[in-house]
């Protein structure tokens, strides 16, 4: 609900952070005992030559938006 719920509400996204009929329906799917903290990497990959950090993803398998698969 912290990662969520809360962080939706508080940006005034009441359809999104829970589920719920009549709500839109977001899911991460992951391996929980895959999960890691990987090294942070710095990729100049933001527009106008700047940078950022990264950290590649371990243990996701998908990611869901209104019921629909978005990354498999």
């Amino acid at each position: 609900h912290s990662l969520t719920g809360r962080v939706a509400g508080f940006f005034g996204f009441h359809d999104r952070g829970v589920i719920a009929e009549g709500r839109a329906g977001d899911l991460c799917v992951f391996a929980l005992d895959e999960l890691e903290l990987g090294a942070e990497e710095r990729v100049w990959d933001v527009p106008h030559g700047t940078w950022r950090f990264r950290r590649r993803p371990a243990g996701f398998r998908a990611t869901i938006v209104a019921g629909e698969p978005t990354w498999l």
